[in-house]
């Protein structure tokens, strides 16, 4: 697996409050958000995609990070949660 680059992920909007996008080049098919103290907040599955909406509207304000995973990528990112 390769760590995605940063241009090859594009993750909106940061901060953000409802719905936050997650777009890369290549496909993923699970999603882990993950607070400060490394707890899995969500953990999301689903067919492979290059896109995703991922509704934060539940969490807590503050730092996060986003997991993304398929067969061939591996990324990490962080996003603020208003």
């Amino acid at each position: 697996m390769n760590e995605v680059g940063s241009l090859d992920a594009q993750l909106f909007p940061n901060p953000v409050s409802n719905d936050l996008r997650l777009m890369t080049n290549n496909f993923f098919n699970h999603i882990q958000v993950m607070d400060m103290k490394g707890r899995i907040i969500l953990n999301l599955t689903f067919p492979d995609t290059k896109s995703s909406n991922i509704d934060v509207t539940g969490l807590e304000s503050g730092l996060y990070f986003i997991i993304f995973e398929g067969d061939l990528l591996f990324g990490k990112r962080s996003f603020v949660k208003e």
